[in-house]
């Protein structure tokens, strides 16, 4: 199956494939800087769908890790690890 990943800003993302077209509201966090927001998504969502985890529970981490370098100033040094996309209670 082929699927679309939309990322949406502050909106979140979507998702859309043949049997659905759905949007994820993104973790809400102050935001300092969203530079790195995109290319964070795609690094955890590629993350984790090399890993086989399965696409929603994929862009979920990827979420998660981009609302994460919002929070942060800059762009590589926002991009958060692994433990810290885990430990984030948002």
């Amino acid at each position: 199956m082929k699927n679309i990943i939309i990322t949406l800003g502050s909106k979140g993302y979507e998702i859309i494939n043949e049997t659905m077209d759905k949007i994820y509201p993104c973790i809400k966090v102050k935001a300092v800087d969203t530079t790195s927001a995109g290319d964070t998504f795609c690094g955890g969502l590629l993350a984790c769908l090399s890993q086989e985890i399965p696409l929603e529970e994929s862009a979920i981490f990827a979420s998660k890790s981009a609302s994460i370098a919002c929070t942060k100033k800059g762009a590589q040094p926002s991009i958060p690890t692994k433990q810290e996309v885990l430990n984030f209670k948002g």
